[in-house]
């Protein structure tokens, strides 16, 4: 009972290091990987996202920045303005062809002397102070920028909803003649966005600087309309809108978001670009999974091993105790009363039988005897061979 307690005890202690050791070893190796990536993402992934983003942003969106500004320089469109706009079908060509020549998906002119609306196909309306829709034109004129950017629908493309990018026109004498400019509709900006999403792995949106959501993909539900509304958002929203630049982390139910933000003066928009921790953690995870478990493998052999090798060893130490207590036995045997003839000197056994002295002590131990006659008896025994001293009596 004593061997089984003993064995079970270092069984014990030997489990509780070998796991501790595991364990610990697996864990500090998932918590450094997990720091390593979390670092990877602030310092690098991110960044570098933000900046191959806004770059293909410039390639592709702030293309009708540039084309709206041409545009309101074009000497043949403010020569056109100035002369009283005779020839109708002159500005219409001239929209239709940078419609088609830039692949635009509108393009226009507001005259301030007129107020009419000119696209591609002609005039489209007269724009009024009390009409809604005609609210962007009267904000641009009464900004102090050349250009603005705004979604709005397009009424000569059914209401699609579009991007325009509204231009001043000033003459030589920077005088106000009108507005100028093209649009994208969103719906192409919105699959520029799940692009991005979809080759760099990341969710991207525009914010503008009161943080109403300009442009998004699917992730963000349509119902938001707000930065502020969205998870995590709720505190550091006003931090992000403030900024230039801005690196932030926010804790939501699916787990740590990453977020880097940046402001596109050329949109007047907060370019932002989250990325989850949780995807990039998993393979982690599962590496920390796999690690123990082939840990919790290794000490279960370990253990087996080790406890075929006691119950081995006891079992040695069981035969060597049995042996020994079996010789004790038959030297207590022989060391005890024994019953002899006190004439032949026979031994009577445990039998009952008579046994000769020779026979029964080479039963019970391992001697063996040799016969021989000792000094006295040759004197008793022959005389003459070795007659006794003089000294004798």
């Amino acid at each position: 009972m004593t061997y089984r307690r003993q064995k079970f005890g270092l069984l014990t202690l030997l489990s509780i290091l070998l796991v501790s050791g595991f364990l610990s070893t697996s864990l500090a190796g998932y918590f450094v990987s997990v720091s390593s990536m979390r670092q990877h993402i602030v310092s690098t992934a991110l960044p570098l996202t933000g900046d191959t983003v806004y770059s293909e942003i410039q390639r592709d969106l702030l293309r009708p920045v540039f084309i709206s500004s041409l545009m309101a320089n074009d000497t043949f469109l403010k020569d056109w303005i100035t002369t009283g706009e005779q020839d109708e079908r002159q500005i219409s060509q001239y929209l239709a062809e940078i419609k088609q020549e830039y692949s635009t998906y509108s393009s226009f002119l507001v005259s301030e002397r007129t107020r009419r609306y000119y696209y591609g196909e002609g005039i489209l309306k007269q724009v009024q102070e009390d009409e809604p829709r005609d609210t962007w034109y009267f904000r641009i004129r009464s900004l102090d920028a050349e250009y603005e950017t705004n979604v709005d629908p397009d009424m000569a493309n059914e209401d699609s909803l579009t991007v325009f990018v509204n231009h001043k026109i000033h003459d030589a004498s920077g005088a106000y003649l009108g507005a100028t400019g093209v649009g994208l509709t969103i719906d192409s900006i919105s699959e520029l966005i799940a692009r991005y999403s979809q080759t760099y792995g990341y969710r991207i949106y525009f914010v503008d600087p009161q943080g109403d959501f300009v442009l998004r993909g699917d992730a963000i539900p349509v119902q938001i309309a707000n930065l502020r509304e969205l998870e995590g958002f709720e505190k550091v929203a006003e931090e992000v809108l403030s900024q230039s630049m801005s690196q932030i982390r926010v804790q939501r139910a699916s787990g740590l978001v990453h977020i880097n933000s940046r402001f596109i003066p050329e949109l007047n928009w907060h370019l932002i670009v989250e990325q989850a921790e949780g995807p990039l953690t998993q393979s982690n995870y599962e590496a920390l999974l796999v690690n123990l478990a082939i840990c919790a493998s290794i000490t279960l052999i370990i253990l087996g091993l080790t406890y075929i090798s006691i119950g081995a060893y006891q079992r040695r130490l069981s035969n060597m105790f049995n042996e020994e207590r079996k010789l004790r036995k038959e030297v207590n045997t022989l060391s005890g009363l024994l019953p002899i003839c006190a004439s032949c000197k026979s031994i009577r056994g445990e039998e009952g039988y008579w046994k000769q002295v020779e026979e029964y002590v080479s039963e019970h131990t391992e001697a063996e005897f040799s016969h021989g006659i000792c000094p006295k008896c040759m004197e008793k025994l022959y005389p003459e061979i070795n007659p006794p001293s003089k000294d004798e009596p």
